[in-house]
């Protein structure tokens, strides 16, 4: 026997409908069958009526003294042609003295039994009559007399077994018809249902073979239904930011791996050279400063791993509106100072109150990274250049320094993470090789794009473009 999981919204969906289904088919078979036997009955005792009215009235004014025995026979046939009326009987008594009877029942009917039928309302009513010994079920309707037959009772009745054996077959094809369609019904919604859950199994399969291991794979699209492919979109939409979210586990793990081994070996050596019983006071110093500048390069490139860690998995936090302004304002405090100390004059040329929709912190970030890159690698009592304005719907920024300019040949690969070209490694011995990578993460967040290109004279020029929206 097979068990139905009712934890399966399709099992359940399909019960639901069966249930329906059998509760509608019911309600519609109990009206059938209530109007079909109402009607049935209507015609029967439409019959029983005309024959009363008719043989009552004619007795009703012939009068009891010439009444015949077969007076009631010849009224039925009478009748029975005139209004195509048949398998009708009738007796006409008075107390419990029969009067006269058709030629089908016994000349002779207990006083109790006509006494009781006498006392009957003049509504039809149903039976089983006494006068044959058959007990067969009937219509009847009784008539008091009056006029001519004052006293007298008339009874009409009919058998009616074969419309109750017709009306019991009925009931039970109704009962059949409810039973087979609320089946029949359940069967359509399993099919039907499967059917249309089959893009939700297929997603459900495709989703159970994605692991951790490679989170590139998708759930199917293009199923047809519109409620299906938002389904899959959300999902896959999910997938997506934990494939960058992991992804971004394992480039941390790999970039802290890179940053971390040579600063380490540098801070163990310098100790292990500092600790020497044999090193002089002046080698000690030199080892200490070693160490210092090592730990500094160590905490910036740490912060700016994990800055590009955040950007790269969480996104940008906020979505405000920042005016040129403020971010050459947190340019200048971030960088003013080692700009001051090489002698590097900084010159800003934008329209402070423009206007762009993003994270101000993160869009500070990336032209403070603009500007301390520039500053690094112009030579001293130089000058940075930062202009800004609008274009169409772009607002864009230039950083321009008179440095020694990146090769056509790597503009590419400077904002990849750890790329340091050789003139910049002697010029910035503590640079980590991200904040290029930070720039272009940021500028991606934000929908916008960052080139660099030489400048006249000698140099590079950094430009970014980002939607003013």
């Amino acid at each position: 026997m097979v068990a139905l999981n009712l934890n399966r919204a399709r099992v359940r969906i399909a019960l639901l409908a069966g249930l329906v289904s059998l509760a509608s088919l019911a309600a519609i078979a109990i009206v059938t069958r209530s109007q079909v036997r109402a009607s049935t009955f209507e015609r029967l005792d439409e019959a029983l009526d005309t024959l009363v009215e008719a043989i009552g009235s004619d007795i009703e004014l012939r009068g009891l003294q010439d009444l015949r025995q077969d007076a009631l026979r010849e009224g039925l046939e009478n009748n029975a042609f005139e209004f195509r009326l048949e398998h009708h009987s009738a007796i006409l008594f008075r107390g419990a003295e029969l009067l006269a009877s058709t030629g089908d029942l016994p000349r002779t009917v207990a006083a109790r039994s006509l006494l009781d039928l006498a006392a009957r309302s003049p509504l039809p009513f149903t039976a089983r009559e006494e006068f044959t010994g058959q007990r067969r079920v009937c219509r009847f309707q009784v008539a008091s007399l009056s006029g001519q037959a004052q006293g007298a009772t008339l009874v009409v009745f009919r058998s009616i077994e074969n419309h109750l054996h017709a009306l019991a077959a009925f009931d039970r094809a109704l009962l059949l018809m409810v039973i087979v369609g609320a089946l029949l019904s359940g069967v359509i919604l399993v099919i039907a249902t499967r059917q249309a859950l089959l893009p939700v199994e297929r997603m459900t399969a495709a989703a159970q073979a994605i692991g951790a291991h490679d989170l590139s794979r998708r759930v199917p699209e293009g199923s047809g239904a519109e409620e299906f492919e938002r389904l899959a979109a959300v999902i896959n939409g999910l997938l997506e930011r934990l494939e960058r979210a992991f992804e971004a586990q394992r480039r941390l793990a790999a970039d802290a791996a890179h940053e971390l081994k040579t600063p380490v070996a540098v801070i163990v050596a310098e100790t292990q050279e500092a600790l020497r019983q044999e090193a002089t006071q002046t080698e000690r110093v030199r080892s200490l400063e070693a160490v210092l500048a090592a730990a500094r390069g160590l905490a910036s490139g740490v912060d700016d791993l994990l800055e590009l860690t955040r950007a790269e998995s969480a996104g940008l936090f906020r979505s405000e509106r920042v005016t040129l302004g403020e971010l050459v304002e947190e340019a200048t405090l971030a960088v003013g100072p080692l700009a001051a100390s090489q002698g590097i004059a900084l010159h800003f040329d934008v329209a402070e109150d423009l206007t762009l929709v993003g994270d101000r912190l993160a869009l500070g970030r990336m032209l403070a990274n603009l500007v301390r890159n520039a500053v690094q690698y112009s030579p001293e009592d130089g000058r940075v250049d930062v202009a800004g304005g609008r274009a169409g719907d772009l607002v864009w920024l230039e950083v321009c320094d008179r440095g020694p300019g990146v090769p056509e040949a790597e503009r590419a690969r400077v904002f990849e993470r750890f790329v340091r070209l050789p003139d910049g490694r002697s010029r910035n011995r503590q640079g980590s090789g991200l904040g290029l990578a930070i720039v272009a993460e940021i500028v991606r967040l934000h929908r916008g794009s960052v080139t660099v290109g030489g400048r006249e004279g000698g140099g590079a020029v950094f430009r970014v473009e980002l939607p003013a929206r």
